[in-house]
């Protein structure tokens, strides 16, 4: 028999189901998070070591002794019943129905896609699986992992800034329970730099970007090695991490280790023209193909047939792009942003020091830009719950020519770690003001 242990929710569990039934394999689906509201386990040792395993759900009951096969794919946690009102004994019953389905799993001799529990939690521990690689031979990026923020800047000075950070494990998923936020690898800008202070709190990783061509992705079942090939810089969303699926436009191509070679590669590659990236009004002066109805979505472009870049004449220019300015005209507009920039800092300092609400910032904000011919003004606020301090963004754009981003964060606030915001903090994102 073979368990699969996962959520009432997997699509990738219900192909292999299917499988599995078309093949008369006997199977059972199991979710965790049903024990012990909705299911009863219990284990049995006889004096003589014998040992019997039962699992009742609503649906059957089974003798897991038989069990030759168990697939951990993504249970839920087990869920309390819902007569167990209050949160420490609600917490007491988690922790002790997953000590015994841990305990349980681990007593039957089957095998394991991918691996007990135990194993897993020493694959989650980076550190670890770092040194073993090294031992393996694998050639690994300069990493750091580290929750002191001058060993950090020495690390982004020593590698020019170029940085990727990474959580170090799962707890953000878990302290934020059923929330769909999640944190994916990041490069590391210099307003990180700007809030590296905030390392103190907790670990991270950084380490030096790798640029790349392809990814890898490799499942090792027994002694078979499957890869899926993942073009992961066709698509912006996913240049830097894979998993910001993009599967519409990401090209993969499944086979077999043994079986792949830079030839094949090459041909699967080739089978799909190259993408080229757009938003509306991007880029005025250049000519782009940009379906109208499509304004952020990568577009096939065939170089076959409308040639190189620099030859596309025939294509027309990105909808709502004005024509060039004159000489004249852009020094005019360089010089009229460049004090709207001054001006916004300016207002920002001094909004800092008189300590004023978001919203009152924000009207000040807007009334420096209003009177700006031509400048589009967004304000982004974040005020942090833990001392009222106030961050400001400021996105000021000319239609046509480009944008200029302004941020200022007092010396007394606290800003959110590389790519998250500080808990408790509360944003909020501000429509357009055009002033023309």
């Amino acid at each position: 028999m073979i368990i699969i242990l996962t959520g009432p929710t997997d699509p990738h569990a219900d192909a292999v189901i299917e499988r599995l039934e078309r093949r008369g394999a006997e199977y059972l689906r199991f979710d965790e998070g049903d024990y012990p509201a909705r299911a009863n386990l219990s284990f049995g040792c006889a004096p003589d070591g014998r040992t019997a395993t039962i699992l009742r759900t609503q649906e059957r009951t089974v003798d897991l002794e038989r069990v030759s096969t168990i697939w951990r794919r993504r249970p839920s946690p087990p869920e309390p019943p819902a007569a167990v009102q209050d949160p420490a004994w609600r917490r007491y019953v988690e922790l002790e129905c997953e000590a015994m389905l841990t305990a349980v799993w681990h007593t039957l001799p089957c095998r394991w896609l991918p691996a007990p529990t135990s194993v897993l939690r020493r694959a989650d521990l980076k550190p670890l699986q770092l040194k073993l690689a090294a031992e393996l031979g694998l050639e690994l990026p300069p990493t750091l992992i580290t929750s002191d923020p001058q060993a950090f800047l020495d690390f982004y000075r020593e590698h020019d800034g170029d940085l990727v950070s990474k959580l170090l494990g799962t707890a953000l998923t878990k302290a934020l329970g059923g929330s769909q936020l999640a944190r994916f690898t990041q490069r590391v800008t210099r307003r990180d730099v700007g809030y590296a202070d905030s390392i103190r709190y907790a670990p991270m990783i950084f380490q030096a970007y790798v640029p790349k061509q392809v990814e890898l992705r490799i499942t090792v079942v027994g002694e078979q090695v499957f890869a899926a090939e993942i073009h992961s810089q066709k698509a912006n969303r996913t240049r830097v991490d894979w998993r910001r699926y993009d599967m519409t436009h990401t090209l993969i191509i499944r086979t077999p280790c043994r079986t792949t070679s830079g030839a094949a590669a090459r041909a699967g590659a080739a089978a799909r023209p190259p993408l080229r990236r757009h938003r509306h009004g991007a880029h005025p002066r250049r000519q782009v193909r940009v379906p109208r109805d499509q304004p952020q979505r990568p577009v096939p472009v065939d170089r076959d047939e409308h040639g190189a870049a620099d030859q596309r004449r025939d294509l027309r220019p990105a909808h709502g792009a004005r024509g060039g300015l004159s000489a004249q005209e852009d020094d005019d507009m360089n010089s009229e942003i460049s004090k709207t920039t001054i001006e916004i800092l300016d207002e920002m300092v001094r909004l800092a020091g008189e300590r004023l609400s978001p919203r009152d910032g924000e009207r000040r904000l807007r009334q420096v830009a209003r009177d700006k011919q031509g400048v589009e003004l967004d304000v982004l606020w974040e005020q942090e719950a833990m001392n009222s301090g106030v961050h400001y963004d400021a996105l000021l754009r000319v239609p046509g020519q480009g944008t200029v981003s302004v941020g200022y964060c007092p010396d007394r606030g606290v800003p959110g770690r590389c790519g998250a915001r500080s808990a408790g903090a509360r944003t909020r994102c501000c429509a357009s003001t055009r002033s023309a």
